[in-house]
């Protein structure tokens, strides 16, 4: 399954089924790095290469596949290149892997070129000033699989803008001013088969900032295949029973976000298969609910680096993820002063027992709780864990443990500590 953007690792299992080893040493791999549901073990999949679109996970793959190795050093100069249009508004070149780019970006285009050849996968018309998108714009490009329309102006999609798309697999329209309405109900209909949607960094949050918003469900329900959805969060966010339908969604990410409330209602319609939650920068006090994880008992990841929901919040948050096996669970600057006027915590954290009594029970292999104005722990918090042969990195830097406590944060002989930013004064560690 190994896509444009992968890379060769070098291992391999042609010897023997199910036992990947290194080309070169036959030394047998002994890390596991692989994205969910892989080795999938069929079909002559028998080498190892990097799945980037989901946090850099391993796959097998065939072996024929004509893609880079993970040390091979980029070529400094693209291959090919060629007009694609009759103005030299873009270039036209081939990726080591064969597909066919047409690259119409920073071209001040006001639409889309209408001479486009009909052979091209991927179509990048990043940082231009188009508005709309009109119907049939896309009709001739019967194996396009890949379309980025990010930091456009665009304001509107006409309800047959990607007619004409059925090879698409990632549609990128980040960085616009496209509002829900634009998202008709059968806007994504023609594109049903696509596994990636970012339509993230889109929304205006000045109008109607305080009022619940329902989000497009109708439209984006039809995208039954759909893997990993980018989309901004709003003050109150809806999220209709449409997503219900959106069976394979396994990534969700929240990268523009102004949420001030969630509870287990806000996701209770996404699926149980989400693995990856990122909800990112929500730089306002956001109050939750203990209860909001309920709807995702099978999280890998979670990271919610620099949204401001306080460290006992963040903590709460785990209690329907407790006794699970997590890849990622990011707490990094979850605390700030500027939200000390509007919610009841204090911005300086001494963390307790009763706090940490749910993560303690995670197999957990990596943990941020980095930069939070953390100055005391109790024993048997921070660094006590039911199963810490879990643990292979824990960050505990740009904190504020004072010097007469600073001697509890001992190295075990189970995991290692990184100690980051280590600087020195007169009353305070930063570790």
């Amino acid at each position: 399954m190994a896509f444009c953007s992968d890379y060769w690792l070098g291992g391999n299992d042609e010897v023997n089924e199910g036992s990947w080893t290194w080309k070169g040493t036959d030394a047998p791999v002994d890390y596991d790095g692989w994205h969910s549901g892989e080795p999938q073990g069929v079909s002559a999949e028998n080498c190892m290469a990097i799945y980037t679109v989901v946090n850099y996970r391993w796959v097998d793959a065939h072996c024929t596949n004509s893609i880079r190795y993970i040390y091979e050093k980029p070529e400094s100069v693209a291959p090919s290149i060629e007009p694609v249009t009759a103005k030299n508004q873009c270039t036209k070149h081939k990726k080591p892997c064969g597909s066919i780019v047409a690259d119409c970006s920073n071209g001040n285009l006001t639409q889309v070129p209408k001479n486009l050849s009909d052979n091209i996968n991927v179509l990048i018309l990043d940082h231009n000033e188009i508005v709309v998108i009109e119907n049939d714009t896309f009709s001739n490009l019967k194996v396009l699989i890949e379309l980025t329309i990010n930091n456009n102006k665009l304001e509107s999609l006409q309800s047959k803008a990607f007619i004409g798309l059925r090879s698409l697999k990632t549609l990128k329209m980040s960085g616009n001013n496209l509002d829900f309405p634009a998202y008709t109900p059968t806007l994504f209909s023609f594109i049903a088969n696509i596994s990636l949607l970012d339509i993230s960094r889109n929304l205006n949050f000045s109008n109607n900032a305080k009022l619940s918003t329902n989000y497009p469900d109708k439209a984006l329900g039809v995208l039954v295949n759909l893997e990993i959805l980018a989309i901004d969060l709003r003050p109150m966010p809806v999220f209709g029973e449409g997503f219900k339908k959106m069976g394979k969604l396994k990534v969700l990410e929240f990268n523009n976000c102004k949420v001030e409330v969630l509870k287990y209602s806000t996701f209770i319609n996404f699926n149980r298969r989400i693995e990856y939650l990122h909800m990112n920068k929500c730089q306002q006090f956001v109050k939750v609910e203990e209860d909001t994880l309920k709807p995702f008992p099978n999280l890998k990841v979670l990271d919610l680096s620099d949204t401001y929901v306080h460290p006992i919040q963040a903590f709460q948050l785990l209690k329907s993820l407790a006794n699970s096996s997590m890849e990622m669970i990011n707490f990094h600057h979850v605390n700030d002063e500027s939200i000390t006027n509007n919610s009841t915590y204090s911005f300086e954290v001494n963390i307790t027992k009763e706090m940490v009594k749910y993560i303690q029970t995670i197999c957990v292999e990596v943990l941020d709780i980095s930069k939070n104005n953390i100055v005391d722990f109790e024993d048997g918090s921070v660094l006590t864990f039911n199963r810490p042969e879990c643990l292979l990195n824990i960050s505990l830097s740009e904190n504020r443990f004072s010097l007469f406590h600073a001697h509890r944060l001992k190295i075990s002989n189970s995991f290692s500590i990184e100690l980051k930013t280590l600087r020195n004064s007169s009353t305070h560690i930063y570790l």
